[in-house]
């Protein structure tokens, strides 16, 4: 096999690979100036956040709101200066609704340990968040009919 033939096949497994994950995966580019921009996305991520394809090769800021992009500024810089794993829940208004979302930010290191990128794995936990707020309610009213 060819270098070029076994590079296409690699690169249509890991597309493969990357578009049946569960979870929505992005890649977000750090450039000058505090600019972030949306680098490569799943299909997972398309469907369960509800922006367009075309937000791939936007700026962060570009796409989502103002306090969203200043909440995802400081998770950011968190994960660039620890160059550690990041992990946060989170309630986000996206295109397609208010979901409740788990998400990892994972720091893609240059040749001279420096933050270049930052991978961001993300998973819909809205149902398990609501189903924990009605068990917490359930316990409240509970805990007022029956005090100890």
């Amino acid at each position: 096999m060819k270098p070029e033939t076994s590079s296409l096949v690699f690169l249509h497994y890991l597309t493969t690979v990357f578009d049946n994950i569960r979870d929505a995966i992005m890649l977000i580019g750090i450039e000058p100036g505090n600019t972030y921009r949306l680098l490569l996305v799943n299909q997972v991520f398309l469907r369960i956040s509800g922006y367009p394809a075309d937000s791939v090769g936007k700026k962060v800021s570009e796409i989502v709101t103002p306090e969203g992009y200043a909440f995802l500024v400081q998770q950011y810089k968190k994960v660039m200066r620890s160059k550690k794993s990041l992990e946060y829940l989170r309630w986000s208004d996206v295109p397609a609704g208010r979901f409740a979302f788990e998400v990892q930010l994972l720091p893609v290191l240059n040749t001279v340990d420096e933050c270049a990128q930052i991978i961001v794995i993300t998973r819909n936990v809205t149902e398990r968040e609501n189903l924990r707020e009605e068990v917490k309610k359930l316990r409240q009213r509970l805990e007022k009919k029956h005090p100890s």
